[in-house]
């Protein structure tokens, strides 16, 4: 009986080990279940976060050419994140916390502020599912029999406008002229900037669609215009030149891609070998590029831009002729904006930025005449001025991508 009663203690004893085993199992098990689903949870979450980010910031770049730039890229960007969800709840983001509008830093991977010297022009969202968001963090169930209700998500997009190697006619046809600086403070950077003013109008010849056009004005006082002969085809396919500044039919000189033709080149070379000098008479030119818009553009199809490449204010022979210049440059960027026509600014200035006066470069000026969501911007370096082209062409001949 001793015996039989021995086994029975030893029988019950494994009999209460294997319960105590089988907890503990169960008891890791439904740990890694709870933490399964939760996992779950919180990576729908954070991919219907990233979601709502890429197709805001894809929306917003798209708005960065149109009327309102900044504030449109902005607004769009909060309105197409509302219309995603995050676990049943709309993406809610800040318009000024959450939005960044500026140019794309390759190296560190994201948008940066203000608008610098050379990159993509690119908008960066951010939405959160975090403590401090209107949402708050993203609920958790199981985890918190572990004392983990909650955990943060944050997720972040990056859209540039950047040109498109393929001619898929996304976007409308460009008529755009180019308004130089040839006062003679533009002396020691002539050349560089004559290669960067070609060097958009080659961008713009390897992406070019039918009706696409260019131009092409220089101005001191008055137009420079003794000096360029300007070539474009007639009618009949001809080469001819005048010398008045005119249209150039990106139609007729697109090679796919390849250089320009040689008329062009040596129009280039004439320019490039000129010698800056006078006073600064920007509106003028302006006028001018307008008057050739209206007489010889097409509005109604193609997307007309004035990009203004300067290195100073409105400067005369008296205070009398400097005001007025100033004043009719502001007259002739309203009347380009009431027709429709984007106006960029490119500003070379040897003052530090944030520090604008009476000497050399205004940039605030220049800044002031941009319309119809063009971009002002500028750098102090010469070599520069192709990157900056380059950006003006991105905005207006790419399509918005995703960079991040």
């Amino acid at each position: 009986m001793r015996g039989e009663s021995g086994r029975t203690v030893r029988c019950a004893r494994r009999r209460g080990g294997v319960i105590v085993a089988v907890a503990v199992a169960m008891t890791a098990l439904l740990s890694m279940v709870a933490l399964s689903v939760d996992y779950g949870v919180v990576a729908i979450a954070r991919q219907q976060l990233q979601d709502a980010v890429d197709t805001a910031a894809l929306a917003a770049a798209g708005q960065l050419g149109d009327a309102g730039g900044d504030a449109s890229a902005r607004a769009v960007a909060v309105q197409v994140a509302l219309c995603n969800q995050c676990l049943r709840r709309p993406v809610t983001i800040d318009s000024t916390l959450d939005i960044t509008v500026g140019s794309w830093d390759p190296l560190a991977k994201r948008v940066v502020t203000p608008v610098p010297t050379r990159g993509s022009i690119a908008v960066q969202v951010t939405a959160r599912r975090t403590a401090a968001s209107p949402d708050g963090p993203v609920p958790l169930g199981f985890s918190r029999i572990f004392g983990l209700a909650s955990v943060n998500v944050t997720a972040t997009a990056a859209a540039g406008v950047v040109v498109d190697s393929t001619r898929d006619g996304s976007r409308k046809p460009l008529e755009m002229i180019v308004v130089q600086d040839a006062s003679s403070s533009f002396a020691d950077e002539w050349r560089q900037a004559i290669d960067a003013d070609w060097g958009l109008y080659s961008l713009m010849n390897g992406r070019a669609l039918e009706d696409d056009r260019i131009g092409y004005v220089a101005f001191n006082e008055g137009l420079k215009k003794t000096s360029y002969k300007v070539y474009y085809k007639d009618a009949y396919g001809y080469w001819r030149y005048d010398y008045m500044p005119t249209y150039k039919r990106l139609s007729a000189l697109n090679l796919e891609g390849e250089a320009l033709p040689q008329a062009w080149q040596d129009h280039h070379t004439l320019v490039r070998n000129d010698s800056p000098s006078g006073y600064t008479n920007p509106a003028i030119a302006l006028d001018w590029a307008i008057d050739e818009f209206v007489a010889h553009g097409n509005a109604s199809l193609c997307q007309q831009s004035i990009v203004l490449v300067s290195d100073g204010m409105p400067y005369g022979t008296s205070d009398y002729y400097t005001q007025k210049y100033r004043n009719d440059a502001v007259t002739q960027a309203d009347r380009a904006a009431s027709l429709g026509m984007r106006v960029h600014t490119i500003t070379l200035t040897q003052e530090a930025y944030g520090e604008y006066g009476w000497a050399g470069a205004d940039f605030e000026f220049n800044q002031s005449l941009v319309r119809n969501g063009g971009f002002a911007l500028r750098t102090h370096d010469a070599s520069k001025l192709c990157d900056l082209m380059e950006d003006v062409g991105t905005l207006d001949v790419g399509k918005p991508r995703l960079l991040l």
